[in-house]
């Protein structure tokens, strides 16, 4: 579910509705990203802490056209 909200950039209610589970709401939504959030806090922190101290760090540079604009994500 939080996949599906983040990765492909879906909002809350299309999310929800592609479950194809009726108790599934935009809500839901919301508390399961917050909690997949919650949960990432210590990867997250390890992870820019050893990017830190790296000899050397790669970034994406995706990007998107948004109103014929390209822009970055991040």
């Amino acid at each position: 579910m939080v996949y599906l909200y983040v990765g492909p950039f879906l909002s809350k209610a299309p999310t929800a509705a592609a479950t194809r589970h009726p108790r599934v709401s935009a809500g839901t939504v919301t508390t399961m990203t917050a909690r997949t959030v919650g949960g990432l806090v210590g990867f997250l922190g390890l992870v820019r802490d050893r990017i830190a101290v790296a000899d050397a760090a790669q970034f994406d540079e995706t990007s998107l056209r948004v109103d014929g604009k390209q822009r970055w994500t991040q």
